[in-house]
C-alpha cells in the first residue's frame, strides 16, 4: 500500500444572500457563492515536532513549506467557481408550505484541464493509478413539502443533481508539444463522456423545544 501525509490549504470561500417576502405566505431568496480553486495551496510537510506546556501538556506541530510544482499546475488545471441558489417557499395554508429550489455550479475544472502524472511532485510520484474526469457544471433542482402541528413538524425534500464530465484513462503525451503536426509517436487518449445523475430523497421529523 501507498500512504502519503501533506497539508492542503483550500480557498476562501465569499457568498451574498437576498432575501425577500410577499405577506406572510410567499418567501424568495437567492444566493451567489464563489471560491477560486486554482489558489488552492499544496504542501510538503517538512517535519513535526512537540511542544511542551506545563499547563496544557504536550502538543504536536507540523512544519510545512509550499509544493511549487503542484501548486502552478493546479492554478492551470482548476479555477474559480461560482454557485448560484435559487429558493422560494409558498404556504398553502398556514401550516403547510411548498418549497422549490435551483442550484449551479460553474466547472471547477479549465476547459482543457488535466491531471499532469509527470509532474517533479511527491504527490505524482505517489499516485496509484492514472486515470481522471474532467467534470462540467452541476445543475440541481429542488422540491419539498412542510408540515407543522403544534409543535412538531414533518419536511420531505427531493433533489435531483446532474453532472456531465469527460473521462480520459490517462494524460495525453505529445512527441513535441510545439510542433501542432501528428506524429507517430504521439499518445492520446479518446475522451469517453460520462454522466453523474443522483436522485435524493430526504425525510425529517423533529420536535421544537
Amino acid at each position: 500500500s501507498v500512504s502519503l501525509d501533506y497539508k492542503l490549504h483550500t480557498p476562501w470561500k465569499f457568498g451574498l444572500s437576498l432575501g425577500h417576502t410577499v405577506g406572510n405566505y410567499l418567501a424568495l431568496g437567492v444566493t451567489y457563492e464563489y471560491a477560486d480553486y486554482s489558489t488552492m495551496d499544496n504542501r510538503v510537510i517538512d517535519g513535526s515536532y512537540y511542544d511542551y506546556d506545563p499547563y496544557n501538556g504536550y502538543s504536536y506541530y507540523e512544519e510545512s513549506s509550499p509544493d511549487q510544482i503542484m501548486n502552478e499546475h493546479t492554478k492551470a488545471t482548476l479555477k474559480g467557481v461560482s454557485t448560484i441558489k435559487l429558493g422560494s417557499e409558498f404556504k398553502v395554508m398556514p401550516n403547510l408550505a411548498v418549497r422549490l429550489g435551483y442550484n449551479y455550479v460553474s466547472p471547477m475544472f479549465a476547459k482543457d484541464g488535466y491531471r499532469d502524472g509527470s509532474l517533479l511532485s511527491q504527490g505524482s510520484a505517489n499516485a496509484t493509478s492514472t486515470n481522471y474526469t474532467n467534470w462540467k457544471s452541476t445543475n440541481r433542482i429542488t422540491a419539498g413539502i412542510g408540515y407543522t402541528f403544534k409543535k412538531f413538524f414533518a419536511d420531505l425534500a427531493y433533489q435531483y443533481s446532474m453532472t456531465d464530465g469527460d473521462f480520459y484513462p490517462f494524460m495525453p503525451y505529445y512527441d513535441n508539444p510545439d510542433d501542432p503536426r501528428p506524429s507517430v509517436e504521439d499518445n492520446i487518449p479518446t475522451a469517453s463522456k460520462v454522466s453523474n445523475k443522483r436522485h435524493q430523497l430526504l425525510v425529517t421529523l423533529g420536535y421544537r423545544f
